[in-house]
């Protein structure tokens, strides 16, 4: 067996020291921390000394050793897919871990219903489109039978009691046809709403990411604030870590990072930059938020949204 050596021993108390770290400041780092309990357990943690136990590394300078962060690596986009309608699913279309394009297929609902809906509107739009053809001939008919009325009136062959009368036909059969007309622009509107409502039986991905987590089988009911699964972008990975408030005056917008996680398997070291920090100190931490974004992202997937991080400053800035 390799003897284990001091530079050994060294970096498995640095990752244990790292884990502890990150476990103290995840209720401040996901949440915010207002708890006194939360903010006592985060303000004991002092991230210097997780460098200082491999001094003399290249993370030490001339003034003492180069501060470590403690974080965690987040998604910006991170979604509980829902259906829009009530129903019970009828196909699952992914796994955990399935990767998804933008508009792909998540799951089906089986809602019968909605196909017998779009059917029944279909054939009423029908009945009254042929009534208003009937209403239309009718129409055509009377304005024949006044203009005859009108000419026998003029050679004086007929009353004008028959005038009027033939006149009043007119516009009842005009007033018939319009309200028919109304009617079938309201059957129209309700069958493209039904034929919208059956496809939203279809439940897609937004935006392309891999499956989180799945939370229902086929055959499952569920309603519009039942989620199918969690959707999550790992083009969009950036790090959020807490810093004390004396030291914040190192970093700055833009600033290099050096990014490598600690826990699990196999480590993965990235490059990032300064993003954005909080404008304010937390209350009872007395710690400042800080996210980094990841240059280039993580194009081989290698990390996962919510997996620990350690940043160091990077020499050149």
């Amino acid at each position: 067996m390799r003897r284990l050596t001091w530079s050994d021993t060294m970096n498995a108390a640095r990752m244990e020291l790292g884990r502890a770290a990150i476990f103290a400041l995840l209720p401040l780092l996901l949440f915010g921390c207002r708890d006194p309990e939360c903010a006592k357990a985060a303000a004991q943690v002092d991230a210097p000394p997780l460098a200082s136990l491999d001094s003399g590394t290249t993370s030490e300078t001339a003034a003492g050793p180069s501060p470590r962060f403690v974080g965690v690596i987040l998604s910006r986009k991170t979604v509980d897919i829902a259906p829009r309608l009530d129903g019970k699913i009828g196909e699952v279309s992914v796994r955990l871990g399935d990767r998804i394009p933008e508009g792909g297929l998540i799951a089906v609902l089986d809602a019968p219903s909605v196909a017998f809906d779009v059917r029944m509107a279909a054939a009423a739009l029908k009945s009254v489109e042929l009534s208003r053809e009937q209403a239309k001939q009718e129409l055509a008919e009377a304005e024949e039978r006044l203009a005859r009325r009108e000419g026998l009136s003029a050679e004086g062959l007929t009353t004008g009691e028959d005038v009027a009368t033939a006149r009043y036909q007119v516009a009842i059969r005009r007033a018939h046809v319009e309200t028919l007309s109304a009617q079938i622009d309201e059957r129209r509107a309700k069958l493209a709403q039904l034929r919208r409502s059956k496809t939203d039986l279809l439940i897609t991905a937004p935006f392309e990411g891999y499956v989180a987590a799945r939370f229902v089988d086929p055959g499952a009911s569920v309603t519009a604030a039942t989620p199918v699964v969690r959707l999550v972008d790992a083009r969009s990975l950036f790090v959020r870590f807490a810093v004390q408030e004396s030291e914040v005056a190192l970093l700055s917008a833009g600033r290099a990072l050096q990014i490598e996680t600690v826990d699990g398997k196999p480590e993965v070291v990235l490059d990032g930059k300064v993003d954005r920090i909080a404008p304010e100190i937390d209350a009872a931490s007395r710690m400042v938020v800080v996210e980094a974004t990841i240059d280039g992202g993580d194009p081989q997937n290698a990390v996962l949204a919510g997996r620990g991080a350690e940043l160091s400053l990077r020499l050149d800035p």
